[in-house]
């Protein structure tokens, strides 16, 4: 072997060894919330079926989707890209499922470092990114916004709170900013699991 090659060799080694220690910066506990906190809302993976119902101290009632009053949403959660992404839809079970033309935003969840992250593809078109903040608890993930890409002057979401309840329910609140002034509006659901052959919902105690 020459010398070059031995520099070479030794080079490679060195590079190896590098990627396989610790990098300066990194959390092993933020590392192991957002892991946490992924599998919880991966455990949420099925079709839900609840009441959402909009809300603010801001807005008028009559300017409020429903004017405030309660009405029918169902979501669907899926586990994709070999379980490194989540899927959430959400749409009106009362109009035709034509995303081309009725409400049906999506929104990817993902682990990007030591945090747990997503993108929202809102039809308000444009997509917000939050990251999770610091647990509170074991049953709640809070998504707080770090940036928007696309027009904002409709409004935008600017958090995002999934708590579980149990087995078969759990609540999303997600809270956008809408207009001049950016008034808030908190839109909150509750949800019970749909079973998927019978589209029956189920109860407290986990029974259609």
């Amino acid at each position: 072997m020459t010398l070059r090659n031995v520099r070479f060799s030794v080079a490679v080694l060195m590079s190896l060894c590098t990627a396989a220690l610790p990098q300066t910066g990194a959390n092993p506990s933020a590392a192991g919330d957002a892991q946490k906190q992924f599998a919880l809302l991966k455990g949420l993976a099925g079709m839900w079926y609840g009441a959402m119902q909009a809300s603010s101290a801001d807005v008028p009632a009559d300017a409020l989707p429903n004017k405030g009053r309660p009405f029918a949403a169902q979501v669907r959660i899926h586990v994709t890209s070999l379980g490194n992404a989540i899927l959430h839809e959400a749409h009106d079970p009362d109009v035709p499922d034509d995303p081309a033309r009725w409400s049906h935003p999506i929104t990817m969840f993902y682990l990007e470092g030591d945090r747990l992250a997503l993108t929202h593809y809102c039809d308000m078109g444009n997509r917000p990114r939050m990251a999770a903040a610091k647990p509170a608890d074991a049953n709640t993930v809070t998504f707080d916004l770090v940036d928007v890409s696309g027009p904002k002057t409709t409004g935008y979401m600017n958090r995002i709170v999934f708590t579980q309840v149990d087995a078969n329910r759990h609540s999303e609140d997600w809270v956008a900013l809408v207009g001049p002034g950016e008034k808030p509006v908190k839109f909150h659901v509750d949800l019970h699991r749909m079973y998927e052959m019978t589209g029956a919902v189920a109860g407290p105690d986990g029974s259609p």
